[in-house]
């Protein structure tokens, strides 16, 4: 089945690169600032590397929310509804999480069927969770950075 990952590229983006590893999604899109676009161009690479279709840049104002809602519905405006959908939040800022998480609401209420979407997030000891429940991914339980 054809899955979505869509991810914050920070710093450091280590969640994403799990995330992609455990997940091996058809499409990955990288939401990233005019301050992580190099990060990101890495991580198209490195996913790349391991085999992964090469991800898709979206700029995004990492100080607005809105605007990075508005890019990420943008950038899902093709995506059908059906396809399952992996968002991982633990990257870039605040306002831009909290973007992304409302531009994926967004696109999901325009798609026909309605989709569905799993969140996700890398914590502080290294594993992948799952943000509804807390739990460890258990696709990402073999992968290692």
């Amino acid at each position: 089945m054809t899955s979505l990952l869509i991810g914050i590229v920070g710093r450091s983006p280590a969640s994403i690169v799990v995330a992609a590893r455990a997940f091996r999604p058809d499409r990955t899109l990288l939401v990233h600032s005019d301050g992580t676009r190099t990060v990101a161009e890495v991580v198209q690479r490195q996913l790349a590397d391991h085999g992964l279709p090469r991800p898709e840049l979206v700029s995004a104002d990492p100080d607005r929310l809105d605007a990075t809602a508005q890019a990420v519905t943008a950038a899902l405006a093709d995506v059908p509804g059906a396809t399952p959908w992996v968002v991982d939040i633990t990257g870039g800022t605040k306002p831009m999480s909290l973007g992304l998480w409302e531009g994926t609401r967004r696109a999901l209420e325009a798609s026909r069927p309605p989709g569905r979407r799993r969140a996700v997030y890398l914590n502080a000891a290294g594993a992948l969770l799952d943000a509804d429940t807390g739990e460890k991914v258990a696709e990402a339980e073999a992968v290692t950075i």
